[in-house]
């Protein structure tokens, strides 16, 4: 695990969907994004992007954003974004075992905590290996924390 300051995270014409799922319906959504995507005849232009806002009892608070080549004719769910830029963000980066990817997260939260920084948004994850995975499989993803620039 590697977490480095004053990171950011950009991108322009963003897909986004927000909802309470659980981790099934998520990756249902996530395919869905895909299929739109392609239904209107778009590209992707980066990872798929995953913010959780709140979990409880199996069910996540999740926005889920797509980064596009162009801005599309909007229906149902789907929110478009013209730009996501977040700066000074705490980047964590995380390649191990999923099971321990909690544990790592408390390291992070340790970190902030210990360097007094303040977080101002939630996590923004990036997994880099999106296939499905058991608990023991490698994962591999990137966290940003937006981290306020006020001293106190």
């Amino acid at each position: 695990m590697n977490i480095t300051e004053g990171n950011k995270l950009e991108m322009d014409n963003v897909l986004s969907y927000r909802k309470k799922l659980t981790e099934s319906e998520m990756i249902v959504a996530v395919n869905d994004m895909l299929a739109f995507i392609g239904k209107i005849g778009a590209k992707t232009t980066g990872p798929v992007v995953k913010a959780t806002y709140t979990m409880s009892k199996g069910v996540a608070d999740i926005e889920i954003l797509i980064p596009i080549d162009r801005k599309p004719l909007i229906s149902g769910d789907y929110e478009y974004k013209p730009v996501f830029r977040l700066k000074n963000a705490l980047k964590m980066e995380y390649t191990g075992i999923a099971s321990e990817y909690p544990a790592a997260v408390h390291q992070l939260t340790d970190y902030m905590l210990k360097k007094k920084l303040t977080p101002i948004t939630v996590g923004y994850s990036i997994e880099n290996n999106t296939a499905k995975h058991s608990e023991n499989d490698c994962l591999t993803i990137e966290t940003y924390i937006g981290i306020s620039e006020n001293i106190l």
